[in-house]
């Protein structure tokens, strides 16, 4: 599933962020596997955390922070996210047409 606008905003975002099994083999596009067991340590962070591009893997963006991630659920599917982009960020433009792409 792709990430998806709310109700029409070009900033507020809803997706999955950890699917439990994953598309790719049972994994996610980075490889990863989660499941119910998966411990993904939310205590550590408490409130708001910080929506990252590509897990800042992407050498050309680097390790920018383009949001915030506002609440975080569970459901049979994995772990959901509910976001905020930073419409002044570098990379909004880019991203925000992305996500209206499907992308």
């Amino acid at each position: 599933m792709s990430l998806k606008f709310v109700d029409g905003s070009e900033t507020d975002l809803v997706g999955l962020l950890a699917p439990y099994g994953g598309p790719f083999q049972g994994r996610d596009i980075q490889g990863e596997h989660f499941s119910t067991k998966t411990d993904f340590a939310l205590d550590l962070i408490p409130g708001e955390r910080p929506l990252l591009y590509n897990h800042g893997l992407d050498a050309k963006a680097d390790l920018a922070v383009v949001g915030r991630i506002k609440s975080l659920s569970r459901d049979e599917a994995g772990l959901w996210m509910k976001a905020q982009l930073d419409a002044q960020g570098d990379y909004y433009e880019a991203i925000r047409d992305l996500i209206k792409a499907g992308k």
